[in-house]
């Protein structure tokens, strides 16, 4: 009997241990959502990364070097590629073996010099070492849980998150798991703390995706100048396209074929436009090219000279008016972008938008007529964004031929 009753317990024991051990075994589920980050580093397939090093670069003067870190691509040929914290491929030339490293001389209050600092060649690669990223995310995750009871940063989340993939990449599934779950359990605490909803986001990589996604779009919009031209601007947005998660992909994808629109047009993408001569033209005919061009060009200001409004295509259509609106109501559904940052765009948790042609034109039209448009019932507030073109379109159109109607009936009526 006493056999038996040490049989049963020692079953009892090693089923026990079996549940222990298969409890312990890395979820699946857990290691999917963090694969899926890979996103955040625009890699399209998260195996691109899986199993490189991750390593260090110095570069520059030795006593003034730049450090570069990330997942070491290649070590070929005299080169040396990474995949950075960012996202970005850099490529760096290799030293000549036996090459003497460079260093920056001290001036006589001890300090580096700085005409041959601005002259350092920080082209090259001079070390490529092994990097302890499983330390700095240990290091950091203890800070952050510091903070957690009182998390205000997005960006906390998301470098935890980070760290949580590029773990992952180097096999450290333990570590990687801690931090996702971390991140998992925190980021609901700052949607509290900063009283934004989140009913949007089911889990956190859309949380992540998403928060990423917008800094990348505030970005692209910071950046936009003459100097960029159509293609760089649409390379920008494809790069938000690929983030995987993001609530906003819609109208990322409509922005991207808004830029695709512009990267094929003829004209540049500039504020100066070369305006014919309009001598015979009627007020339509006016307005239709005025209209055109709305998408390249800045919206008026007050400390406009008059030469810069004569050139203005926004200033022209108020100048003409109610001539303007038919061309106007015409283009209520041109989704290109327009060139324009800092006027009729709203903050919408953590990100900006830019304004297309078809919001300029309900804009304009709203100006001129006095008439306020279903414009503003969305979330974001953009027609184009909100999905209300169509139905501003619908409304000017019919605002529009009531007019017409008006006026003939105003005209037959005072006929003797």
């Amino acid at each position: 009997m006493g056999i038996i009753v040490a049989m049963l317990a020692m079953l009892v024991s090693l089923e026990a241990s079996q549940r222990q051990i298969c409890a312990e075994e890395p979820d699946p589920q857990v290691i999917s959502q963090i694969q899926r980050l890979s996103g955040l580093f625009d890699v399209a397939n998260s195996a691109d990364l899986e199993g490189k090093p991750w390593v260090e670069l110095s570069t520059g003067p030795y006593n003034a070097a730049e450090r570069h870190e990330g997942w070491l691509l290649e070590q070929v040929d005299g080169f040396v590629s990474i995949r950075t914290w960012d996202g970005e491929l850099k490529r760096f030339p290799v030293p000549p073996t036996g090459a003497e490293r460079p260093r920056i001389h001290y001036d006589l209050q001890q300090e580096l010099v700085d005409e041959q600092l601005e002259k350092a060649d920080y082209r090259l690669a001079w070390l490529v070492i092994p990097s302890n990223v499983q330390n700095r995310a240990s290091s950091v995750l203890r800070i952050e849980r510091r903070k957690a009871a009182y998390m205000r940063r997005a960006e906390g989340v998301l470098e935890i998150a980070r760290y949580a993939y590029i773990l992952l990449t180097q096999g450290d599934l333990e570590q990687a798991i801690k931090m996702y779950q971390f991140a998992e359990e925190t980021y609901p605490r700052y949607l509290k703390r900063m009283g934004v909803t989140g009913e949007q986001y089911s889990n956190l990589n859309q949380f992540v995706g998403t928060h990423y996604a917008r800094t990348l779009r505030n970005d692209a919009i910071a950046q936009k100048s003459p100097k960029l031209t159509d293609e760089q601007m649409l390379e920008r947005w494809l790069r938000i396209s690929r983030v995987p998660d993001n609530v906003d992909y819609e109208h990322v994808v409509s922005l991207v074929e808004g830029y695709v629109l512009l990267a094929g047009d003829h004209d540049p993408f500039e504020e100066v436009v070369e305006v014919p001569d309009m001598k015979g033209w009627s007020k339509s005919q006016q307005a239709d090219f005025w209209v055109s061009i709305i998408h390249r060009q800045p919206w008026p200001s007050d400390d406009m000279t008059d030469t810069e409004k004569s050139l203005n295509g926004i200033a022209q259509l108020k100048e003409l008016g109610r001539a303007a609106l038919p061309a106007i109501v015409g283009r209520m559904d041109d989704i290109r972008p327009m060139k324009i940052t800092t006027y009729w765009i709203r903050h919408h948790e953590m990100g900006y938008w830019p304004m297309r042609s078809s919001d300029g034109c309900v804009r304009l039209f709203e100006e001129i007529t006095g008439h306020s448009l279903s414009s503003q019932e969305g979330k974001i507030g953009y027609p184009s964004y909100d999905g209300m073109v169509q139905t501003c379109q619908v409304e000017a159109q019919a605002w529009l031929e009531n007019e017409r109607a008006r006026s003939t009936l105003s005209a037959s009526s005072s006929q003797p």
